[in-house]
């Protein structure tokens, strides 16, 4: 989709949600022997690599704040 405003044009990439099954064959491509593992199985472990990832990078973000503010001495905000 192209938008034009002042003769300046943007293009704007519509994002799409994968479902369970799509993100499953996505990250089991290439792997060996892939087809031997059933749908379902592919599903659950994509499922907890994923809560994984959120939790990892919700805690070096947290770290990474808490960090960020101690080192250039911001003393409005209240970490714990």
């Amino acid at each position: 989709m192209v938008f034009r405003e002042n003769n300046l044009n943007y293009n704007v990439k519509r994002i799409r949600l994968m479902t369970r099954e799509e993100r499953a064959e996505k990250w089991f491509r290439g792997i060996p022997n892939a087809e031997l593992i059933s749908m379902e199985e592919k599903m659950d472990i994509c499922d907890k690599a994923a809560k994984e990832m959120m939790t990892d990078f919700f805690m070096k973000s947290a770290v990474a704040f808490i960090l960020a503010v101690n080192a250039f001495g911001v003393k409005e905000y209240l970490i714990l």
